[in-house]
């Protein structure tokens, strides 16, 4: 089960990571227990833009984070998400959005997903 979550997850940040313009959809399903996952990047505003853990994984807990449109994404968790013991704070550039593309600016290699 957990590494159906993993895959999953793994999945969609190369997705995004690849340069992926539109949304991304997962769907995870075992027993009776499924993860469901939409990121979006569209946007038309700032303010639709913010950091989100998508692993499910909370700041304390090792989050994945991601410049994504808080209004389309949909992050839908299973209960039975595993996260690391490792803190991982929500990163401090700012999630904006560009050329209708919720984006920040880093000297990091990837423009969409930020883990630390």
């Amino acid at each position: 089960m957990e590494n159906k979550i993993i895959f999953g997850v793994l999945l969609l940040v190369v997705l995004i990571v690849s340069g992926c313009d539109k949304s991304v959809e997962d769907t995870i399903n075992s027993n009776n227990t499924s993860s469901r996952i939409k990121l979006s990047q569209s946007c038309s505003s700032n303010n639709e833009c913010e950091w989100i853990s998508t692993n499910c994984c909370p700041e304390s807990s090792g989050a994945q984070w991601a410049c994504l449109s808080k209004v389309e994404s949909v992050i839908t968790c299973s209960p039975e998400v595993i996260c690391p013991t490792v803190e991982s704070p929500k990163p401090t550039e700012v999630c904006e959005c560009v050329n209708n593309k919720c984006s920040f600016e880093s000297s990091e290699p990837n423009d969409y997903t930020y883990t630390r």
